[in-house]
Formats: C-alpha cells, sequence, structure tokens
C-alpha cells in the first residue's frame, strides 16, 4: 500500500504533521493511505543548504512502499510561493523518482492554529491548561511571528511549546475555518490532494 512520507523542519510537527495530513486525506474522504511518521531536518537551514533538501529526498525514497513525499516548512519572513519554487526546481534537478509537493506556511505553522482560535481557546491541550478562552481570529497572515502571538495568549504560567502543543493544538483547529481565512492552508490542502492525485495515477510529479 502506497505511503505518504513527510519531510519536516522541526521537533513539534513530528507528531502534529502527520495529523493534520490525515485529517485532511478524512476530509477528502480518503482513508486508505497511511502517513508516516515525518523525515525531521531539524532546521529549515539543514534543508536550503547545498545537498541537504536533496538529502532528506533521498531517505524518504527509501522508505518501503513511499508513494508520495510532502515537504512542510515555515516561509518565516520570505515569500512562500517563491521558496517553494526553489525547493521544487531542486528536487526537479534529482529526477523525480515519487510525486513531491512543496508546502510553505506563511509565516510559520502557528499561522492555522491562530486562524481556528476559537475552537482552540479556552480548552486544554493534552490535560494541561491551554489558551485563554474568548479569543478570536484577526487577519492571520499578516502576523509574522505566530509562535509569540500563540505565548502571549497562553494560559497565565504557561508558554507555548511547539514539542507539547502543535499536536493538541492540529487536533482542536477546523479545517473549514483555516482553509477560509489562510491561502497557505488551501495551499497545504490542495497539496495533500495533488499527492493523493498522483499515487492514484502513478505520476511522477513535482509541484510548489
Amino acid at each position: 500500500m502506497p505511503k505518504l512520507v513527510p519531510i519536516v523542519e522541526g521537533d513539534g510537527e513530528v507528531s502534529a504533521a502527520p495529523l493534520l495530513i490525515r485529517r485532511i486525506l478524512w476530509d477528502l474522504g480518503r482513508y486508505d493511505l497511511p502517513v508516516i511518521a515525518p523525515k525531521n531536518a531539524h532546521g529549515r537551514g539543514n534543508l536550503e543548504v547545498a545537498g541537504g533538501l536533496e538529502k532528506f529526498i533521498k531517505y524518504a525514497w527509501k522508505e518501503r512502499d513511499c508513494g508520495a513525499i510532502l515537504v512542510l516548512i515555515d516561509a518565516d519572513r520570505d515569500c512562500a510561493r517563491e521558496l517553494a519554487k526553489t525547493f521544487s526546481k531542486r528536487v526537479e534537478a534529482m529526477g523525480i523518482v515519487y510525486p513531491v509537493v512543496i508546502i510553505c506556511a506563511k509565516h510559520e505553522y502557528e499561522t492555522w492554529f491562530l486562524a481556528s482560535l476559537e475552537t482552540i481557546s479556552g480548552l486544554e491541550l493534552s490535560g494541561r491548561a491551554g489558551l485563554r478562552a474568548g479569543l478570536a481570529p484577526q487577519n492571520v497572515e499578516e502576523i509574522v511571528s505566530p509562535k509569540a502571538v500563540l505565548n502571549r495568549y497562553m494560559s497565565a504560567g504557561r508558554a507555548y511549546k511547539e514539542t507539547e502543543d502543535q499536536e493538541p493544538m492540529t487536533q482542536l483547529l477546523d479545517i473549514t475555518l483555516v482553509k477560509e481565512r489562510s491561502r497557505s492552508f488551501r495551499r497545504m490542502c490542495h497539496a495533500v490532494e495533488q499527492a493523493v492525485g498522483a499515487i492514484d495515477n502513478d505520476a511522477k510529479t513535482v509541484t510548489p
């Protein structure tokens, strides 16, 4: 059975990204494609460096029953579209063994939590106090430092911690709301659709 193989840039996404991809798959009515544990680059810089992205793509190729690879990174202050194009060109230059999709969150993965504040705030996160109650979303893709905003929104005595909070927040976010409020999340959902389509059609493609 073909599998989706994520490549992520940080420890928090190791558990959160597969959950998010599965939720998007389920939203598409696809329950048949496993999502395996991501390849963790331990920082976007390790993908940007010469040969870095290529090394992790080759790691993903080696996975048994690899069906498609999803590269998920934060754009930070860069243009998400241009960054995705740059990464795509590097993959194309390798020769495409399995389909690859590149997704750049604007500005950070946490942007998508800010787009669903009303479904996350006021609730416990894995048995711990989470975001304060009564929070409302803003124009989320104009917020340059979503992690810093989440940190300010946490309940008293709590700081936002990626490795503890990303997964439960991912479980609580509303897919439909975030698609409405975040262009980069719509790209994330479309990328998953593209990966599924490539697997179904046995297409060797790379898409930014």
